[in-house]
Parts: structure tokens; C-alpha cells; sequence
């Protein structure tokens, strides 16, 4: 069975509306596309839990909305169906890797070998306009990396995050929350990272990790790709608050990436209309200075003088 189309979606869940009255709103249904991109199983899988487990006890006569079909979202990736059991072991897989490793990290794919073709047939990516592979779809983007970093979530215990990121009203301390995470990396990065498979994304991958037991069901990670940039940008989600944070690597042979980290932060802050973000530079260099002499913070502005909070680790 081929993948669905962004119509095909909203023909099967009215289904569910013509034999139970029970409608899918709009944005939810937009949502469903976003998620899936037409996967036959998730689609089903996402409609099945919001229906009958997260949104179980409503009226018929109340409709799925999209807070409703993203909490499906969540817990779907939480149950760690066989499906997901599958996905584990896939990843595993050296071609896997070779295709899906790079992407992570912004790099450019060689389009030209197997290996992406396997994995473009296994449905865990899809080319975007560019001819440049990305995950499948937005759920695919949330479950890689949580797949991925699955052993530094489990290690990163209670007493390792600190609640001092949280305002006294509950709201999101940002800078709070980068500082404490620069403590973290500082005395746990290195035994953390030798927790990931994926040894060049390992740094990216504890991040997200760090972050995603931040959020703890919260909040959201929104994660966007971007191949051949040698970037990863998140946007962390936290009530009203978001918090747009990009993360590049100091590589061998190459520049400090401050100045190009600068531009490309401006371009997602510009997009997002926000006037502050944050930058983090991992020095993944052979001559790196000593571990606890890589960390410090600093603050920076862009071009347009958009105020960007620069933490190298």
C-alpha cells in the first residue's frame, strides 16, 4: 500500500465522523499530514489512539482537536509499539547509519550511494524540494534522535537536571536552563556521549536528550534538518514561550563556525519573530582545548542586532 495523500487522510477519519458523529477539526487534520506524511500504519496508529485511548472518555459529540491529536502524537512514540521495536534495530544497521547520521548533523548526503536509496525504501526519510533527504515526516523527526539518545535519556536521573530552570510561576528560564545544561556537559558529557551509537551525532543527540526530559510531557522539541548546512535547529516549546536554540560542530580543518552560526540563527529567529535565541557550539576538534576548558558563555549579536546567547562546549 502506497502512502496516503493529505485528502486520503481526511476520507478515512470521516469515516469515523460518519459512524459515530465524532469530528476532526481542521487543524487537526493538518496536524495528521504533518505528522505522517501519509504512512499508512501511523496514520491509522495516530487516529486509533486518539480516538479510543487519549481522548477516550470524551462525548462523541466532541470533536479530536489538535491539542488532542499532538497528545496522541506523544503517546504513540511512548508506547514503543513493535513498529518502533523495529525502527530500534533498523537504526542499528551500518547503511542506516551512513544515510541518517549525516542528516542529524546538517551535513551533506551523497545522494549517490545504495544506502540512501535502502533507507528512503524503508520509509524513514523522504527528499525535500531540494532533492535533499529529511525524516519521512514530523513524527519520524521526533522519534529519531529520542531512538538514538534512548540510553543518555535513561541516565539523565532527576538529580542530574536541576529545577532551578523554572520560574517561581512556572514559566521557562532559558538561560538558566543552557547554563545548567553547560554544568551538566561539563562534568557528564563525555561518559554520556560514549552512551550513543552514533558517535559524530553524540553531542546533538545528548542535547536533545537534556532537553527532552526538560520538557518531560510539558513542552515540545521541534526539530528542523537542514542538509548540507552543517546545523541542527530546535525550537523548544514551553507553554507560550519558545525558545529557538541551533547547534553546529567545530570540526578538523575548518573555521570557528561562530560567524556562520551567527547568520544562520538570525534567518531562523527572523523567521520565527523572535528577537532572541540562542547558539551552541560543540569543538569536536582533534586539538580541542581540555574538556572543562571548552565550556564558557557569552553574548552576541547578529547582523541586525538580534541577541543570540553563545554556548561553546
Amino acid at each position: 500500500m502506497g502512502d496516503f495523500s493529505e485528502a486520503d487522510i481526511a476520507e478515512l477519519y470521516q469515516q469515523h465522523t460518519d459512524a459515530t458523529g465524532q469530528a476532526f477539526s481542521h487543524d487537526a487534520l493538518a496536524l495528521a499530514w504533518q505528522l505522517t506524511r501519509g504512512q499508512p500504519w501511523l496514520v491509522n496508529a495516530l487516529a486509533e489512539q486518539a480516538v479510543w485511548k487519549t481522548a477516550a472518555n470524551l462525548e462523541r459529540t466532541q470533536t479530536i482537536d489538535e491539542p488532542r491529536l499532538r497528545a496522541a502524537g506523544e503517546a504513540l512514540i511512548l508506547r514503543n509499539d513493535t513498529h518502533l521495536d523495529q525502527l530500534t534495530d533498523k537504526l542499528r544497521e551500518p547503511r542506516v547509519r551512513a544515510a541518517i547520521e549525516p542528516m542529524l548533523l546538517g551535513l551533506q548526503v551523497d545522494q549517490a550511494i545504495a544506502d540512501l536509496q535502502y533507507v528512503y525504501d524503508l520509509g524513514l526519510i523522504r527528499l525535500d524540494a531540494y532533492q535533499n533527504p529529511v525524516p519521512a515526516n514530523a513524527f519520524y523527526a521526533e522519534v529519531l534522535p529520542r531512538v538514538l539518545n534512548s540510553s543518555a535519556q535513561f541516565g539523565l536521573h532527576s538529580e542530574r537536571i536541576r529545577p532551578d530552570w523554572q520560574n517561581p510561576n512556572g514559566s521557562l528560564n532559558p538561560h538558566q536552563l543552557l547554563r545548567n545544561f553547560l554544568e551538566f556537559w561539563k562534568k557528564d558529557g563525555e561518559p554520556m556521549m560514549a552512551t550513543i551509537s552514533y558517535h559524530d551525532a553524540a553531542p546533538h543527540l545528548v542535547l536533545m536528550a537534556y532537553l527532552q526530559r526538560v520538557v518531560n510531557g510539558r513542552g515540545r522539541i521541534q526539530r528542523e534538518y537542514a542538509a548540507g548546512s552543517g546545523r541542527l535547529d530546535l525550537l523548544v516549546v514551553f507553554g507560550a514561550q519558545r525558545m529557538a536554540i541551533e547547534v553546529k560542530v567545530w570540526r578538523d580543518k575548518r573555521p570557528d563556525p561562530l560567524h556562520d552560526g551567527l547568520e544562520q540563527i538570525e534567518r531562523y529567529l527572523t523567521r520565527l519573530s523572535l528577537d532572541e535565541g540562542f547558539l551552541v557550539l560543540f569543538d569536536q576538534r582533534s586539538a580541542a582545548p581540555d574538556w572543562p576548558l571548552r565550556m564558557s558563555v557569552s553574548q552576541a549579536r547578529t547582523a541586525s542586532g538580534l541577541g543570540v546567547t553563545v554556548l561553546r562546549g
